[in-house]
This record gives C-alpha cells, structure tokens and sequence, in this order.
C-alpha cells in the first residue's frame, strides 16, 4: 500500500523502489527508475538547466525542451555553427558565438559573447572583443555566470576575463605576467565572492570577483583539468581520469574515483555525478562505492543535475534519469 493504494514498487514508476519516488517521465524496471530521451538532437556540445527546461547548444544554436517533457524550441540561430559554452542565471541563456566551426583546428578565436531569453527573443551581444585577447577554444566549461557578470577562459591566450552584463565592461582577472599569470586555463566556475578556474601550468585556482590576487588551491603542474565544479566548501575536477575532491580552505586533494572518468561532472548536496566512455555515474562527496546510472551512452559528452533528476547529453540524444 502507498497513500491508501495498492501498487507495486518493482513495476510503477510513480513509486519505484519505494512510496512516493517518482521516475520523472521513465520507466519502472525491477524497482529502477530508467533512463530515457527528452529529445533527439545532432552536434550537442554543452548542456545547462533553467528552473523548467534542459538548454544545449546544437551546432549554431541554443534548444531547449520542457524538463518534463515536451517539444524542442530554438532560443537562438546563426550562420557560425560553433557555440563554446553556455549558462544560465534564471532570465537568460548565454554563450559564445565563434567565428568558424567547430571542427576547425585550431578553433578560430574570434567571435561573441550573447546572451538571449530564456523564454525566446532577440539575441543580444555583450562583447564582440573579448578585449583583444580571443575568446575560449575549448567547447566545455569554458564559461560561468552569476548575477551581475559573465566569466570565461581563453586558453591559447592565457586569460580569464569577466564581462559586465548590463554594459560589457571587460575586467582581466587573470593573464599576462607576474601575479595575474594565468599560464593555459580552461575550466572555470563561480561561487560565492570568488572565481575558480583550471590552469594547466599550475592546478585549481582561485581570484576574487572583480579582480585581486590569484591562490593555487590544489596544485596540479602541468596536468590538464577540463572540467570542475564548486560548492561552498570544496572543489571537484577530473584529473587524468579521476574524480578528485579538494577543499576550499587548503587540504591534500583525495581521490574518489581512480579511472574512468573521462568527461565533465556536476554536483548536488551529497553526490557527485560524472561521464565515463559510455556511462553515467554517481558516487558520494565522501566517497565510497560508484553507482552506475546508466551504461550503453554513445559519446556523453554533457551533465548536469536538478533536485531530481540528473540530464546529460550524448552525440545525438538529450537523455534523463531520476535520482
């Protein structure tokens, strides 16, 4: 019995596994929640969430679809074919327009940082100059928001800049020489009063919003971080196929997974949430045992979590699993 109806944990997938847990949208298989298509798609690269919709970035353009199922809408088109990055503040999407494709090697820097609504209408530019310094060439992670500002790496140049929104006033928060040497960053978040980005030279790092000295949080020289997440007391990256916790504070980063992990990763309160060559996988912030979510993905490339469920993105497919 489940609220005065009498149902079957192994089969239903508004109680699967246990009163009340909801699959989402799946199906209920042996009392597990499935995975299972929000959308069909082609070139994805970069996946973020509103508070109703999973967003991604499909050669020239921003879709979208309804968390909960629906038809797929376009935010915004272009002739370029190449979007790096994309994220969301709960009004707008935003992301980086590049001049060229994204099969060109090397990735053109030249481009723009828009934004447009996460309802639908007119796209908006907020720099086309990234100050002279080239925006990012790498497709995930390279770029993070918050409610004023939009950051973002340029790794071929070394710098990490922050654009105003409402004017796209430029501020270099690390690059060039002495104490802002940002030496080759890539991945970058934001939390809280700071910025933190991956810098191959030297590890994990950290910089005040609105610009001041840089810290080295978890050394890593000369060891490429792609992808990295932050909450209010550590850092998690993917260092050469681990998943790797530091804190914030200063401590020995731990591994917590060995190998596998071979794409970005995304984290709620507890768990943390990862891609290896064709799964998807969970393992708890304190460690412990990993959980495969799903297995069979052809190129994940993508992830992201919502309070319940988890979204990634293979080649082809928008998938979704509840927790």
């Amino acid at each position: 019995m489940c609220n005065d109806y009498c149902t079957n944990y192994q089969s239903d997938k508004f109680n699967c596994g246990a009163c009340g847990h909801s699959c989402q949208g799946g199906d209920c298989t042996a009392g597990v929640c499935q995975p299972f298509t929000l959308a069909t798609t082609s070139k994805a690269v970069n996946l973020a969430l509103s508070s109703s919709a999973v967003l991604w970035t499909t050669g020239g353009s921003v879709a979208s679809v309804p968390s909960g199922g629906g038809a797929v809408s376009y935010l915004s088109s272009n002739s370029s074919g190449c979007l790096l990055g994309l994220a969301t503040d709960g009004t707008n999407a935003y992301s980086i327009d590049i001049i060229g494709n994204c099969t060109t090697t090397p990735w053109l820097l030249s481009g723009s940082l828009f934004s447009v609504p996460l309802s639908g209408g007119t796209k908006k530019t907020i720099d086309a100059s990234a100050g002279g310094y080239g925006f990012p060439n790498q497709p995930y992670r390279c770029l993070a928001v918050d409610a004023s500002n939009v950051y973002f790496t340029s790794f071929d140049i070394g710098y990490v800049l922050q654009v105003a929104k409402a004017d796209g006033k430029e501020t270099v928060l690390a690059g060039g020489v002495g104490t802002l040497g940002a030496g080759d960053p890539r991945a970058i978040t934001v939390q809280g009063s700071f910025v933190y980005f991956a810098d191959d030279d030297d590890g994990v790092r950290q910089v005040p919003i609105g610009g001041g000295s840089l810290v080295t949080l978890a050394p890593t020289q000369n060891m490429v971080i792609r992808y990295l997440a932050t909450d209010s007391a550590n850092l998690y990256y993917v260092l050469g196929g681990a998943v790797t916790k530091a804190a914030i504070a200063g401590s020995t980063p731990v591994t917590l997974v060995t190998s596998g992990a071979t794409g970005p990763l995304a984290i709620d309160a507890s768990r943390i949430y990862y891609l290896g060559a064709s799964t998807v996988m969970s393992i708890a912030k304190t460690g412990g045992t990993a959980v495969t979510l799903a297995s069979g993905q052809t190129n994940p490339v993508d992830i992201a979590v919502d309070a319940t469920s988890v979204y990634w993105l293979t080649a082809t497919q928008v998938m979704k699993i509840a927790k």
